[in-house]
């Protein structure tokens, strides 16, 4: 049966009530389950650690929140102006303005919209005990962000995720040696594509220095062994300065300047190390970007790097800005207790909240989801660790998982990802270890129309980026 919330008995500070005071640091709310409006207001002392006391909206939102899996709807008629003056005081008000701060337009809260809280208790059937509470904020449909709450008594409680604030890099890496440790040992279909091939350059990562230490390694003059991790990223508009060009060459080969490196290279050297890899492979670093020879040759086997990759790291949150992008952009969580069950009961659990939802759209609509090379290192690579802004999730040939724990899917299946239209984000990532004959035709025509909508930094690399994919297909079965 399906673990339902349960929640055990928490005493709330006192607030006191005010009839007369519509003051700033006064909350005007109007739930749609509530007959008349109930004006707060909340001493500074009760708004520490996880007893800070709700308003009286954001208790509306959470009693009677029905636990079979249906959605229960609160307006907030007062509109963003009144949340702005309940942030001051309300710990969960304050998390939402911090949201749509982050993830919406600005001009949202000059507008004064009203806006909507939506709650579900997601009850899966195969994931029972990890259940959470999805929260969704919305503002007249233009802006919606999506938060999960997980109960401090929840198994997926003591991940970094959940039990810390803001887990660094190092942290939360525990969990993706796992996954890769599991999958290298035990997922026969995450080992089926591989080649002898290797590629000519790589970086390597002296794990003995911190902060570490990259050189680049060249296979024409010194022959290096391991398993090795491959990045997927986007370029920004104006390229990345620290590229290897044939006047740093040679220092790169004693010296690869860390100082120099836009951040989400730097992070991927520190997830390599920590996940004990000892090389890296980065376009940029390991393919000469002044030399047209050098370039055609080495995009040419582009399709072995990824394929071949113990991992891929896919930056979902790369920018225009190659200094600005990073690995590590998780918001801060929230520690609070929220009502459960009756307003009459008050019955209250302890848990962290956190702007985190298992979502397609996270990856697919991310600067990476759009670009072209992108279909080609998703298709080939064996494993994919993505990176988002609200977390990450892992994806290999037979299972795929969120940093969360909301999402543990394991694939009968398998096979390359047949587009960006799916529904699911199971659907979506799961790649095939056995293709049907008779949908190969279809396979392929998928890959060509999602190609097709793909952006290039140069128009001439489009034959360059799906030649590796073409070569994987001629070699499927069938």
């Amino acid at each position: 049966m399906p673990q339902k919330f349960s929640a055990r008995a928490v005493t709330a500070p006192n607030i006191q009530f005010s009839d007369s005071d519509p003051a700033a640091d006064t909350f005007w709310l109007r739930a749609h389950n509530l007959s008349k409006f109930d004006p707060i207001v909340l001493r500074p002392e009760y708004l520490t650690g996880n007893k800070a006391k709700l308003c009286g909206f954001c208790r509306a939102c959470f009693y009677g929140v029905p636990e079979t899996g249906k959605t229960k709807r609160t307006d907030h008629r007062s509109g963003l102006e009144a949340l702005l003056r309940s942030a001051k005081y309300c710990p969960l008000c304050n998390f939402f303005k911090t949201l749509v701060s982050q993830k919406c337009d600005s001009s949202v809260f000059q507008n004064g919209h009203e806006f909507t809280v939506y709650t579900r208790k997601n009850i899966a059937e195969r994931l029972s005990d990890r259940s959470l509470l999805h929260i969704g904020f919305q503002i007249r449909g233009r802006c919606m962000v999506a938060m999960a709450f997980c109960p401090e008594l929840n198994v997926i409680s003591k991940r970094p995720i959940w039990c810390k604030r803001k887990p660094d890099l190092v942290s939360r890496a525990h969990l993706f040696q796992t996954w890769l440790e599991q999958c290298e040992s035990r997922h026969h279909a995450c080992n089926k594509h591989k080649t002898t091939g290797r590629p000519s350059r790589i970086s390597e990562i002296d794990s003995s220095t911190s902060p570490s230490s990259v050189r680049l390694l060249c296979a024409e003059t010194t022959l290096f062994h391991g398993r090795y991790a491959a990045l997927s990223h986007r370029w920004p508009a104006g390229g990345v300065s620290s590229s290897l060009i044939t006047s740093n060459f040679k220092q790169y080969q004693e010296s690869i300047p860390i100082s120099q490196l836009p951040k989400h290279f730097v992070d991927a050297i520190e997830i390599t190390k920590a996940l004990g890899l000892k090389y890296l492979w980065i376009d940029s670093l390991c393919i000469l970007q002044d030399d047209k020879v050098d370039w055609r040759s080495e995009s040419a086997k582009m399709d072995m790097v990824y394929l071949n990759a113990a991992l891929t790291i896919a930056a979902c949150v790369s920018s225009d800005v190659d200094r600005e992008a990073s690995l590590d952009l998780l918001l801060p969580a929230c520690r609070l207790s929220l009502p459960m069950g009756k307003a009459s009961e008050g019955s209250y659990i302890n848990g962290t909240l956190r702007s985190t939802y298992a979502s397609q759209s996270a990856i697919h609509d991310s600067p990476l989801g759009n670009r072209g090379w992108v279909l080609q290192e998703m298709v080939l690579s064996s494993r994919i660790l993505h990176f988002t802004q609200d977390q990450a999730f892992w994806q290999c040939r037979e299972r795929v998982e969120s940093e969360d724990g909301t999402l543990c899917i394991p694939c009968a299946d398998g096979g390359p990802p047949v587009g960006r239209q799916e529904e699911s984000l199971d659907q979506v990532l799961l790649v095939p270890n056995t293709i049907p004959e008779n949908d190969l035709p279809h396979l392929w025509w998928s890959w060509a129309v999602d190609y097709s909508t793909r952006d290039f930094t140069k128009k001439e690399d489009k034959l360059y980026a799906c030649a590796g994919i073409t070569r994987f297909y001629q070699r499927l079965p069938g």
